[in-house]
């Protein structure tokens, strides 16, 4: 488990971690002006509210509800009555053969995108990268598997970034991703107890078990 006396006493989180540090107990009940925040939040029956609780008991100070999103619109074809409505934007756009962007992403047609900013479509190429360490090549699947003590240095950096960052869903596909290779029993044993680790939201633990699966990868 976390250590308190070590942990962060305030930090910010996506809600889809809330579950796991609730029941892992990283996470202490708000106990004043409870009822204050729970009315700046829109009262109980909010979904900003309800996905800081847990049992009935307040555990985060709700900041949103949801991801933030942001529409571009060209206001030579669209008004501002136009957009509240995703249906007849699509409609606009059809009569005027123009194209949303995110349909020109998923088939790759990069002038548009260029076009709009090169630091959106700089983000945009590098999740190839970012997503690299997860991906897995089918046709190679049986190679993939063999022991390679660079890969799993790789997977280890980010998990340690991962779990620092308290990004549970992260650290879990990277365990899974660990476990897919073939492990001498003495990295077998190391990383069994590093998935145990991680389950646990334990940093320190994992910590110290990377540190000494880097230790055994170095003499074997």
């Amino acid at each position: 488990m976390i250590d308190p006396k070590k942990a962060a006493d305030i930090y910010a989180f996506a809600d889809d971690q809330f579950r796991s540090l609730c029941q892992n107990n990283a996470l202490l009940e708000i106990t004043e002006n409870v009822d204050e925040i729970i009315e700046a939040n829109g009262g109980k029956e909010s979904a900003a509210v309800k996905s800081a609780s847990y049992d009935g008991k307040l555990y985060a100070y709700p900041m949103t509800a949801s991801n933030g999103y942001f529409l571009y619109y060209n206001k030579e074809y669209f008004t501002e009555e136009d957009v509240k409505s995703f249906d007849r934007m699509l409609e606009i756009a059809e009569k005027n053969d123009k194209k949303f962007l995110e349909d020109f992403s998923k088939r790759q047609i990069m002038e548009p995108i260029k076009a709009l900013t090169d630091i959106f479509l700089d983000e945009w190429l590098s999740y190839e990268e970012r997503l690299s360490v997860f991906k897995i090549n089918e046709e190679n699947m049986e190679n993939e598997k063999k022991f390679s003590a660079s890969a799993i240095l790789d997977f280890l950096s980010s998990l340690d970034a991962a779990m620092e960052d308290m990004d549970v869903d992260t650290a879990d596909e990277i365990i899974k991703q660990i476990q897919c290779y073939e492990m001498p029993d003495n990295l077998k044993e190391l990383t069994d107890q590093l998935a145990s680790a991680v389950m646990n939201l334990d940093i320190q633990m994992e910590h110290e078990i990377v540190k000494k699966l880097r230790e055994e990868m170095k003499t074997s």
